[in-house]
């Protein structure tokens, strides 16, 4: 029986934490379809906006809802990106036609980066979009 030789050792390494990160941007994936359905939910339940009736929209709505959107794109996309990442860290033979954009195939750590600053980014329009609508400003 052969020991793993350091390469193989990093190459497990490498697998095992970009799991954790794809695991993560998973959960990140749920927690932003769910916030857009809380700013539903809280503008009928708080606000008092009737079935039927149109959302009162203001900047800072409008803005949660493209932060959250944003943070759930960047999630299922850094998936990509990541199992991408990893196949071509593998050394096994790569068979797809499409190899764009290579930069992010390489880095998709951008791609996480823009994930979580979307949705705390979100999280915080919420807020001002929460405080605005309770003050009635």
């Amino acid at each position: 029986m052969s020991t793993p030789s350091a390469q193989d050792q990093e190459l497990e390494n490498v697998f095992r934490i970009m799991g954790l990160y794809i695991d993560n941007a998973k959960t990140y994936a749920q927690l932003s379809g769910g916030a857009l359905l809380l700013t539903v939910a809280f503008a009928r339940e708080v606000l008092g906006v009737q079935e039927g009736e149109p959302m009162p929209l203001d900047w800072s709505l409008v803005a949660t809802w493209i932060s959250f959107l944003v943070s759930t794109i960047a999630a299922a996309t850094y998936q990509y990106f990541a199992v991408r990442f990893l196949e071509g860290r593998s050394g096994a033979p790569v068979h797809h036609k499409l190899d764009w954009p290579r930069f992010l195939r390489d880095n998709p750590y951008l791609v996480y980066a823009l994930m979580m600053f979307s949705f705390y980014l979100g999280a915080v329009f919420f807020t001002v979009s929460a405080v605005r609508s309770a003050s009635g400003t």
